[in-house]
């Protein structure tokens, strides 16, 4: 499994690196002549007024989408749906817990144990 987290790290000096994991993938400058942030990753540049608007908007587009309005829009779908799949699972244990279902469900799944051992 990788790790998909990117982080903007202050090294103090003129840039802030953004490192992938442990890697160093990218960095985040002042722009020379106008008060301007630049994002870069590999050949992706973005022009944002603020560090972190440039360091949200370049792992964005690097992440594949076209910006970080649509990166927060499927996140915040992932999240539904992983919170409605946490609450279908919590009602199924407190249904089995609530009217001692638990004991046949836990007999089953470790007779199948037992016969993947054997195998």
């Amino acid at each position: 499994m990788t790790n998909d987290i990117y982080r903007l790290v202050d090294v103090g000096v003129s840039f802030k690196k953004i490192m992938h994991g442990r890697k160093w993938v990218g960095r985040v400058v002042k722009h020379a002549t106008e008060p301007r942030y630049l994002g870069i990753i590999g050949k992706i540049t973005v022009s944002m007024p603020t560090e972190r608007g440039a360091f949200d908007e370049v792992v964005a587009r690097q992440l594949g989408f076209t910006s970080c309005a649509a990166l927060d829009a499927h996140n915040a779908e992932v999240r539904a749906k992983n919170r409605v799949i946490r609450a279908e699972t919590r009602h199924v244990f407190d249904q089995m817990i609530n009217h001692n279902n638990f004991e046949p469900m836990l007999d089953m799944l470790l007779s199948k144990e037992k016969h993947k051992g054997e195998s």
